[in-house]
């Protein structure tokens, strides 16, 4: 172990280097950051944070008959279908929270919480109709996007191994009131807009040395690939909508770098693995979807976007690739210390 903290305490000696080397770039990218969720992220995501968090106390633990049919198609363990509900309208990572509770409490097994992190942890209707929706000329736009993020959790749901036939007791909720859903909704904003600034100085880097001579559609997905809310709100450079939108619905489903962060911050021991291979599988599907709904809605436009969402499967799964090494690795060493 001490030889993983010293491991850590060398690669944040050398990312203070480079800030220091080339702290214009860091101050000009963290201020922007810092504008983004002043102007942007705060007031479009904090009054349906709000709103999720009444919602979410107010169905944890209690029986939905109308999800029933949906947790047999899904294989959810009986009595634990309204995680489901609340992994798509709660937004990341409220779904995974969730889970890891119910696992904690004793409430669902560990293979169960395992599987159900792959399907059950999605984008949101408050990033989705806060941020996404506004991308778009038709309302309807985000309503499309958010049944695309739907669907495909269903379908990772039915087509994810490991399901083992048992039982979930989840206890209900507290009730919570306002004032607690506001206190809820303050600490999650400040979590977000810390991701988002932090995710902006690394992406101003990216600029700088990297991604400057590529296509601007493919570095915009490249930032919302390392942290999902600057590449959703830089989608509005792209002058066609058809490419915003496969992008935008593509992204979602991905949650990128800084959402699997997020999540592996609040899933504890949960094993890794099955939430990035639910996510991979997600990814692809909704390549497939968002490709024929912008053949709908944008027929005179030209769709030249498959390639993007392609580049953006093989970045995902190079993302999983080294997380995997990484986790291997780590092991390796916590076993040989």
């Amino acid at each position: 172990m001490k030889r993983n903290r010293h491991w850590t305490g060398i690669f944040a000696a050398l990312i203070m280097l480079v800030l220091i080397l080339d702290s214009k770039t860091a101050i000009s990218s963290a201020k922007a950051g810092v504008g983004i969720c002043l102007a942007t992220v705060i007031p479009s995501l904090f009054p349906f944070i709000i709103l999720s968090g009444l919602i979410t106390s107010a169905f944890v633990g209690n029986p939905l008959k109308i999800l029933k049919p949906v947790g047999r198609i899904c294989r959810i363990p009986a009595g634990g279908e309204s995680l489901l509900l609340i992994g798509l309208i709660g937004g990341y990572p409220v779904g995974g929270q969730c889970i890891y509770r119910a696992y904690r409490d004793g409430q669902l097994s560990k293979q169960d919480a395992e599987r159900m992190l792959g399907f059950c942890n999605n984008a949101g209707p408050a990033f989705i109709f806060g941020i996404t929706a506004a991308l778009f000329d038709s309302s309807a736009a985000g309503w499309i996007i958010w049944g695309i993020q739907i669907l495909s959790a269903v379908v990772v749901g039915i087509l994810l191994p490991g399901y083992t036939g048992g039982r979930c007791t989840l206890a209900a909720a507290n009730k919570q009131s306002i004032s607690g859903s506001m206190e809820y909704s303050v600490k999650t904003m400040g979590i977000i807009c810390s991701w988002i600034v932090s995710a902006k100085i690394l992406i101003g880097f990216l600029d700088k040395w990297i991604l400057y001579p590529l296509p601007i559609d493919l570095a915009i997905a490249i930032e919302g690939l390392v942290e999902l809310s600057n590449g959703c709100l830089r989608l509005a450079e792209i002058s066609e909508e058809s490419i915003r939108f496969t992008l935008a619905s593509t992204l979602l489903s991905a949650g990128g770098l800084c959402v699997w962060l997020q999540i592996f911050s609040v899933t504890g021991e949960l094993g890794k693995r099955t939430y990035m291979i639910g996510k991979c599988l997600q990814t692809v599907i909704c390549i497939g979807m968002s490709a024929i709904m912008s053949q709908i809605l944008y027929p005179g436009e030209n769709h030249i976007h498959g390639v993007i969402p392609g580049l953006i499967l093989i970045f995902m799964l190079a993302i999983f690739i080294v997380f995997k090494k990484v986790v291997a690795l780590r092991k390796k060493v916590l076993y040989n210390v």
